[in-house]
């Protein structure tokens, strides 16, 4: 669309957009600009766009934008003028080679820092809680400015009718290069108070008013108090401050005054209190609620939006500036793909769990929570008992024209979100969401069970019902399978010592270490070695990574030999020689175990790692070309509850990972025994039990996967040299498949007066 002159007919506007206004700490003057121009201006300022989500493309993005009118009859020169943001005093010069502005026509200035040749950029933007506007003669005089509060989401605010004069401002449909047209408006006395949080775990105190109206409403003098005394003296919302049509707005209660729209200048009580919403003459009430004492981190609020019923939002729950939900139960998001090419596409898979069929007719699937209803299921969708129901691409891709090029981002990881509504588009309070990572080609994500609950990961293969298709529509033929196991490896997070044990010899936090392992029988390479062929100096970049608590790249052009280990830990290895002397010999470490550090960060009592490697850089002509996309290959959350082993919170034991092939996140896959870093794992519970005369019966935990031999020796310790050394009693104990007690019954020589026995794997 061009810059200035005619633009296409409009499209019709969304009727559901949510606003979580992002604040700008700025001081801000909103005081209404006092003119020095002559009283006829010839260029005016006549529409600006400041909350601009979807409603006009442009740039590869939604710039905001300003539209500049010449009401006159004669051409208007536009080289020299000056556009400024008083608030934060922000000047952009209009280039004296600009055309002259022929009567009753428009020009378009992006309010963004992009530079594209024959437009106009002014190199800042503008805040959606309010700020100031200006147009200056090449001298500084005012020529025209606007200030203005809360912005709806795809609306613009603009004189009616075009050129008039200062207060004749109001909400428009956006129309950059054409006539201003003015939207309709509701009512304020559909406007609801819909969530509030009083006792937040950081950050300001919060509430949500919710717009009940299928028309974008007016706030402008309304008054959000938490006092019930009449006329209300709480600062007014500003001037041109609208809430979108059937949106929810976050105001943040700072108790101080503020320019804002979305500040207020009262505070919440987490021992109880009351909000009001009071009309613009102060006195009439529109809603009001009443909270008792509050908890940490729980918000509470109207469920369906807009109801009287008040339910308590746990911090997972909280939905400040967006509907209110409450998990779905009958219907979830049980597989998505994100990361395909034909025949394979783009699908997401639903399942219920219950015994009976559930209609879904209406609900909306979408990867934006401003955005529910980029697809919405036709009338008559049935997800039968424990059945599935999957939606394909080419169903959802291009079926909302409002939101078209519906698709999942497999580069930097999206959302997926299924919600409930009904033949009208009203939400009803139910929402199932997860958010994924980078992707893998052709990898799907999969709904996997723990023991404390549910994750979301990489599961081993597509099964959506044909999974080796020979096109896209034979792939569509799908209906639906059980999801395949997790996808687990080629690297694991095999052991954590997250809290040594003090023994007064240096800082033992030093001492902390996570331990990585290759699971397969070959060579794996820690580097992506078509991204290193292709852009060279991409290597530093294109590596294995740590993230969550601890943060660490690994060294370009590293490869880790089959099922070989490696440690990574807080100090310089090579910075600290003394410290890495230490460490090797206080956890016996042999010296071809490869250790790398530091980290950044630190590991504490409560913590997640996060293994990434690194994908196949994207090529033109994707739209993220010269991106290195890095995916989830092992995560661990563990803590000091829940079931996890307090032995390993500074008593002397690790983290230890029972089984290296299966799901990490999850606390029964993880035990605290005795630290064996670049080792294999010893086996727990060693006993040695006398059963008769010169009987003694040798039992160990072995873990799965790993061969052992118990070896016994007379005395104890053992002088270099000394024989007899250890003694393998029987054959090697081959590997299980699951962990197990073995147990060998030894006779010893008579009058032995004591044996010592070990376990050792590999087994000998």
């Amino acid at each position: 669309m061009p810059p200035f002159g005619r633009k296409p007919s409009r499209r019709p506007l969304p009727t559901r957009t949510h606003l979580r206004v992002i604040l700008l700490v700025v001081d801000l003057c909103l005081g209404l600009l006092v003119s020095t121009a002559p009283a006829a201006p010839s260029v005016v300022i006549n529409e600006v766009l400041v909350a601009n989500l979807t409603s006009y493309p442009h740039g590869g993005g939604y710039p905001q934008w300003m539209e500049l009118y010449n009401p006159g009859s004669t051409p208007a020169p536009l080289g020299g003028l000056v556009v400024s943001n008083p608030t934060r005093a922000l000047f952009y010069r209009i280039p004296d080679s600009t055309p002259v502005l022929l009567p009753q026509r428009y020009r378009v200035i992006f309010l963004d820092a992009l530079s594209l040749s024959n437009e106009l950029h002014t190199g800042f933007t503008l805040n959606a809680s309010g700020d100031q506007l200006a147009l200056l003669t090449p001298a500084g005089a005012v020529l025209d400015s606007v200030s203005f509060g809360i912005q709806a989401p795809d609306f613009s605010i603009g004189r009616t009718p075009d050129g008039s004069t200062a207060g004749s401002w109001t909400l428009m449909v956006p129309t950059p290069g054409a006539a201003n047209a003015p939207a309709s408006l509701g009512t304020t006395g559909k406007l609801h108070i819909n969530e509030w949080m009083a006792k937040a775990s950081s950050g300001d105190d919060w509430l949500e008013v919710y717009n009940h109206d299928s028309f974008p409403t007016p706030l402008a003098g309304l008054v959000l108090s938490d006092q019930k005394t009449t006329p209300a003296t709480n600062r007014p919302i500003p001037a041109l401050s609208f809430i979108a049509p059937e949106a929810c707005l976050q105001f943040y209660a700072v108790g101080a005054a503020s320019p804002l729209g979305t500040r207020l200048d009262f505070k919440l009580s987490a021992k109880g209190s009351s909000i009001y919403l009071f009309d613009t003459d102060r006195t009439k009430v529109i809603d009001k609620v009443k909270f008792g004492t509050q908890t940490v981190g729980v918000s509470e609020g109207m469920l369906p939006d807009g109801s009287t019923n008040v339910y308590p939002f746990t911090p997972a729950l909280t939905t400040p500036g967006l509907s209110n939900f409450r998990p779905t139960t009958s219907v979830y998001i049980n597989e998505l793909l994100t990361h395909t090419d034909p025949p394979i596409e783009d699908a997401v898979e639903l399942f219920n769990p219950t015994s009976l069929p559930v209609d879904i007719s209406y609900w909306l699937l979408s990867n934006q929570r401003e955005i529910p209803a980029r697809y919405t299921f036709p009338a008559g969708s049935i997800v039968q008992p424990r059945g599935f129901l999957v939606v394909y691409e080419s169903q959802f891709k291009n079926s909302n024209p409002l939101y078209p090029n519906f698709t999942f981002n497999s580069a930097h990881g999206d959302q997926c979100l299924l919600t409930a509504a009904d033949a009208s588009g009203r939400l009803l309070g139910l929402q199932d969401a997860i958010r994924v990572g980078s992707a893998q080609h052709g990898i799907p994500f999969g709904r996997i069970a723990t023991s404390t609950g549910v994750d979301y990961g990489a599961v081993q293969s597509i099964t959506f019902g044909v999974d080796a298709p020979a096109s896209v529509p034979d792939f569509e033929k799908g209906k639906g399978e059980t999801n395949a196991p997790p996808l687990v490896g080629p690297l694991v997070i095999s052991e954590v010592m997250y809290r040594p044990l003090d023994t007064g010899a240096g800082d033992p936090a030093l001492d902390e270490y996570i331990e990585l392992q290759n699971i397969t029988g070959v060579p794996l390479n820690l580097f992506d070695p078509y991204t290193s062929t292709l852009v060279p100096t991409a290597s530093p970049t294109n590596t294995y990574q740590l993230r969550g608590a601890v943060e660490y790249q690994f060294p370009p052009l590293l490869t880790l030999a089959a099922e070989a280990r490696v440690l990574v830990v807080p100090f310089d290895p090579a910075g600290m020689p003394a410290q890495l002397t230490h460490f090797r010999q206080r956890f016996g470490i042999p010296p071809d175990v490869l250790i790398l550090g530091p980290w950044k960060g630190s590991l504490s009592d409560a913590a997640t790692i996060e293994l990434y490697k690194p994908d196949t850089i994207q090529e033109p002509p994707h739209p993220d070309a010269g991106y290195l996309p890095s995916v989830l290959v092992d995560r661990v959350s563990y803590s000091d509850s829940s079931g996890w082993p307090e032995s390993a919170r500074g008593l002397g034991s690790a983290l230890q990972r029972r089984r290296l092939e299966a799901y990490a996140n999850d606390v029964l896959n993880w035990t605290a025994a005795a630290p064996t870093p670049g080792l294999p794992p010893a086996p727990s519970g060693l006993t040695a039990a006398p059963i008769a005369e010169g009987r003694v019966v040798v039992s160990f935990e072995a873990l799965p996967g790993l061969s052992y031999s118990v070896q016994s020796r007379p005395t104890l310790p053992v002088p270099p040299g000394t024989l007899p050394a250890w003694q393998s009693l029987t054959p090697a104990f081959r590997p299980g498949v699951s962990t197990r007690t073995l147990s060998i019954t030894n006779t010893l020589p008579p009058g032995t007066p004591a044996m010592f026995y070990r376990v050792v794997t590999p087994g000998i």
